[in-house]
């Protein structure tokens, strides 16, 4: 018996002797944006495995799941997860308050993940979500996507992100937006009302912002109304300068270059606070070779305009 089965099979026993209310998620009337601003004093379970992107918190910066150290992470958050659960045994959460308690439960998931535990970490996180606890609906979305200890289950895992977003939960607009954003016609109106309301500072909010600008650009450039009849529709990655120079008029090839500009921004940003990452510094300079392609283009069709 490994050391991680040692210490879990208490706690999993516990939690697992924990009532089991209906499937489905108990939501009361508080803010989550007002509960953002009260932070209670972090307690061990918070220092040990409080996640950056739950925004009921109270460690101001949250423990990357990389750094979590899983045993003492297990040992801390599971005598305090064990009292949140017998507190509210016959009773759900009914205010900010109490429902802030419950994300040692979460984050003893959280820990038991990190561990390597998937199947079981999903049954502790399942205890929480059921209380109605928001980031736990968001996990049990990410585990039915990716295959957390369970089989992929498309279905369940846009039920659980609706209803995440019901929860007011930052994360889940991203997510949403990352979805739509893979769409072949993306609804732009919802990505962006969605990252507007995504968490301030998460890392990959910038990433999907520039990603955003470049599928809008050339969302503009292959409109009818951009480009020569009979030409629209290809796919600007595979085509060459010469082809992009005598498919698309001024405006469009105009328009594309700004679009590409915003995201090459969004990428600069991200990249002040992470030098190093690869995907960023990859497209900044696959942009930039870009953008250098358009400018005579750009200017060729400026000077036919006024001929």
């Amino acid at each position: 018996m490994s050391k991680y089965t040692r210490i879990l099979c208490p706690v999993i026993f516990a939690l697992l002797s924990a009532p089991t209310f209906a499937d489905h998620v108990n939501i009361s009337d508080w803010d989550i944006s007002v509960v953002m601003h009260k932070t209670p004093d972090p307690n061990d379970c918070d220092r040990a495995a409080a996640n950056p992107a739950d925004p009921m918190r109270t460690l101001r910066d949250g423990v990357e799941y990389n750094n979590i150290s899983a045993q003492s992470a297990i040992n801390a958050c599971e005598p305090i997860a064990r009292r949140v659960l017998e507190k509210y045994k016959s009773k759900s959460p009914a205010s900010d308050a109490e429902m802030r308690d419950l994300r040692a439960v979460y984050q003893l998931g959280r820990a038991t993940l990190k561990s390597g535990n998937d199947a079981q970490a999903l049954k502790i996180n399942r205890q929480a979500r059921e209380l109605g606890y928001p980031y736990a609906i968001f996990y049990e979305h990410a585990a039915y996507k990716n295959g957390w200890g369970t089989a992929r289950n498309p279905k369940r895992a846009a039920t659980r992100l609706a209803q995440a977003i019901d929860a007011r939960v930052p994360i889940a607009y991203l997510s949403r937006a990352e979805i739509e954003l893979g769409q072949d016609t993306p609804n732009f109106t919802q990505i962006i009302d969605d990252l507007g309301r995504a968490e301030k500072g998460n890392i990959s909010v910038a990433i999907t912002w520039a990603q955003l600008h470049e599928k809008m650009g050339e969302h503009m450039l292959t409109s009818n109304q951009s480009c020569v009849a009979g030409h629209c529709g290809k796919k600007i990655a595979t085509m060459s300068e010469y082809e992009m120079l005598f498919t698309y008029n001024y405006h469009g090839l105009r328009a594309y270059y700004g679009a590409l500009e915003a995201a090459l921004n969004f990428y600069h940003d991200y990249m002040r606070s992470h030098p190093t990452n690869a995907f960023a510094s990859d497209n900044i300079t696959r942009l930039e070779d870009r953008l250098e392609m358009l400018n005579p283009m750009i200017k060729s069709k400026l000077d036919d305009l006024y001929r």
